[in-house]
């Protein structure tokens, strides 16, 4: 079986919830990392900066991995028909 085309809406669809949960995840590391900063002045921006990360980089991450998905599954339509597309096994 071969894949010769990818819907670039699905495509993109899924490749943004993938990207949002990589967002989350970094998130949640900058998070954990600005409560185990140093305590200082300046310490306190660096902890709200971490927690508007686990909003933010979710939302920027999936935005990103909307637009690369639809250009990725578009590019490889292109491609697959002048080379033809990924040949795919499957078990019974």
């Amino acid at each position: 079986m071969i894949l010769k085309k990818i819907g670039v809406w699905s495509a993109s669809k899924i490749h943004a919830i993938i990207m949002a949960i990589f967002g989350l995840f970094l998130g949640i590391v900058f998070f954990a990392a600005s409560k185990l900063a140093p305590s200082q002045p300046s310490s306190s921006a660096l902890a709200n900066l971490g927690a508007l990360g686990i909003i933010v980089l979710p939302l920027l991450y999936s935005a990103i991995g909307l637009l690369i998905g639809a250009i990725s599954a578009f590019i490889y339509n292109i491609v697959a028909k002048r080379v033809g597309g990924i040949e795919l096994h499957f078990d019974k």
